[in-house]
């Protein structure tokens, strides 16, 4: 350290007695051999001697801020300001800096301010003085207008003496996995990182346990748990199969055993430093922190495409791309989340105007998948110290990170209330199973959703696991067409209205039994939509139409029918003459795109048929609908 001494010396000590001179030369000696004691019992007595001695007041504020001793740093800056005219403007900004770091940006920002204000002052320390009453302003009116509210720690069992940190939790909310820095015995209880578990019943964690089949004597942190709960993504450094300093690996969960970490390959993986990974809801990217190049700064965020997973369910690399300087800057990036709306972006920046040394800030992305400008997540989230690892809930109200807000304590993982005007999207799920109708096996299938909203930029596909299993994560206020395929069998179709974003929402939990293709099997397609009181096809109706134009291609043999079905409004003869014309709109289209109309009869049951009752607007809905039989 010692900045002040190197910019200094030479002037001070040409002035000072040989005698303090040689003192101050034995102060910092002890100083270079650690003897901090020694040397600031020297120093101290270099200025009962000579209170113009400008450079032992300097050297004492270095030592007090390596030692952590702000208010001693700043009683010694205070004094060799007022004895340094030719340093003032440096020893100014020290002092901003000083006050900054304990969070009075009051007087942090005085002292900026005369640090701008003196004649001699370089153009550069101007500037950064000036960014830093910006800062200072920030801060300040972050303090009065809070963004959160009830920020506590966790319980004891998951917060201990040891440093706890990079909480990351299933979108169910019913496990949290988070880092522990804990002694190894065997090694002299060297401290290294370890993941936990904890899980989340009734109202209340449970015990928290090691994650034994990853954990090593090495580290291993700054992790990620996929939305289901399936895949742990984590980062760790100078293993023999890396590809640089840190890579990014990922396990798998299979019956309940996490499986052996493998490195998760290159693409994702570089020569460079590659960290804290954040997996998107619905498994269709990974965002991490790099230095690799072709970066904005010291670290970036990043993402990378996956474009599936392989036999043994790892993902398979699709193309790598760093966010833009929307999100990056010359400074530091790290700790990325992507919310489980897959909109909302929070990461941890040094490079934006901030409260302190790394604060947290979000990012929406845009249809044209850009980000807006970063907003702060403010104060009481961020405070003066470092801030990471921070994560919201799937209900886009309750945030986990982690802080050293309480030094007796270390790093703690804590949670908080966000307001209204820092809340997020709120999301809900479907979870089920894919199973064969007639042999009751699991079966792989292709789980398709469609944004009805807004079709250009919601939709995606993902197979299932290879026990049928499936999770998908679906944001709140849009309408999706929710449809599995595999070939040899019918497409399931089911219609999913969120519109509503104050509605409740409660998760789905499905079985899902898909029909082989055969004579009699009979599907119904729950998103064709047409006009009110018309046969007129809606454009949200064109993605389920796709579906069965590919169920007629890939089945070249069979032949159907077309079944339209109304509820009880209206005349019995109305509803029958409107269900043979949608029927018959259906044929159409399947024949403009080639299918041989004599493969398809069309037939208008009208109120014949209910399958529920039509005394409720619930019962009407599923009344309405379109049927496909196989003849």
């Amino acid at each position: 350290m010692l900045f002040f001494i190197i910019v200094t010396g030479n002037v001070c000590i040409s002035q000072t007695h040989k005698r303090n001179q040689k003192l101050f030369e034995k102060a910092t000696q002890a100083y270079r051999t650690g003897q901090f004691n020694q040397a600031i019992q020297i120093a101290e007595e270099v200025i009962s001697q000579d209170s113009s001695f400008t450079n032992a007041y300097l050297f004492l504020a270095d030592i007090y801020a390596e030692i952590d001793s702000t208010s001693l740093e700043i009683k010694y800056l205070r004094s060799a300001s007022r004895h340094d005219i030719r340093n003032r403007a440096h020893i100014k900004y020290r002092l901003g800096e000083a006050y900054f770091s304990i969070g009075d940006y009051a007087k942090a920002q005085v002292a900026y301010d005369e640090c701008i204000k003196i004649r001699g002052a370089t153009s550069n320390l101007k500037a950064l003085a000036t960014r830093m009453v910006e800062q200072c302003d920030f801060a300040i009116n972050a303090e009065k207008n809070p963004k959160a509210t009830n920020v506590k720690a966790l319980i004891s069992d998951i917060n201990t003496p040891y440093n706890e940190y990079w909480p990351s939790k299933t979108v169910d909310g019913t496990q949290l996995v988070f880092t522990r820095l804990v002694p190894d015995s065997l090694r002299g209880n060297r401290m290294q990182e370890d993941f936990y578990i904890a899980d989340f019943s009734k109202g209340e964690w449970g015990s928290v346990r090691p994650i034994v089949e990853i954990n090593t004597p090495e580290n291993e942190g700054a992790q990620s748990l996929s939305a289901d709960g399936k895949l742990l993504f984590f980062s760790a450094c100078n293993r023999q199969d890396g590809f640089g300093s840190c890579d990014i690996y990922v396990s798998v969960l299979k019956q309940g055993k996490w499986q052996m970490p493998v490195n998760a390959g290159y693409g994702l993986n570089s020569r460079k430093w590659e960290s804290q990974p954040s997996l998107s809801p619905n498994s269709d990217y990974l965002y991490f922190s790099s230095n690799r190049e072709g970066g904005f700064g010291n670290k970036d965020i990043w993402r990378i495409k996956i474009n599936g997973f392989n036999e043994h369910g790892l993902p398979v690399w699709g193309q790598v791309e760093n966010l833009g300087d929307s999100i990056n800057t010359s400074g530091v990036e790290t700790s990325p989340f992507i919310h489980f709306n897959n909109e909302t972006l929070y990461f941890s920046s040094d490079g934006w105007l901030g409260m302190g040394k790394s604060d947290i800030f979000y990012s929406m992305l845009k249809e044209d998948k850009t980000w807006t400008k970063p907003i702060n997540i403010g104060y009481p989230i961020n405070t003066k110290n470092n801030e990471n690892g921070f994560i919201v809930d799937a209900g886009g109200t309750i945030a986990f990170f982690s802080s050293e807000r309480d030094r007796r304590k270390g790093m703690d993982i804590y949670s908080a209330q966000l307001t209204e005007n820092s809340k997020t999207t709120p999301v809900t799920y479907v979870k089920g199973i894919i199973i064969d109708s007639e042999s009751k096996q699991a079966l792989v299938g292709s789980v398709e959703i469609t944004n009805l909203t807004d079709q250009k930029n919601g939709s995606f596909s993902k197979e299932s696991g290879a026990s049928g299993e499936f999770l998908v994560c679906l944001p709140l206020g849009e309408n999706y067409a929710f449809n599995i395929t595999k070939k040899g069998y019918l497409f399931y179709s089911q219609s999913l209205h969120l519109d509503s974003l104050y509605s409740s929402v409660q998760p789905m939990n499905l079985k899902i039994e898909l029909v082989p293709v055969k004579s009699g099997s009979r599907l119904v397609m729950r998103n064709l939509y047409f006009e009110t009181d018309s046969f007129r096809l809606l454009e949200e109706s064109f993605p389920e139409l796709e579906k069965l134009y590919d169920l007629m291609v890939q089945n070249p043999t069979i032949r159907v029918e077309i079944g339209g079905h109304t509820d009880n409004v209206g005349s019995e003869k109305y509803n029958k003459l409107l269900s043979e014309k949608r029927a018959r709109e259906v044929k159409t289209y399947l024949a403009d795109k080639g299918i041989n109309a004599e493969r398809i009869e069309t037939k208008g049951y009208g109120i014949t048929l209910p399958i529920d009752t039509n005394d409720t607007p619930e019962g009407r809905a599923l009344n309405r609908r379109t049927e496909i039989t196989v003849l």
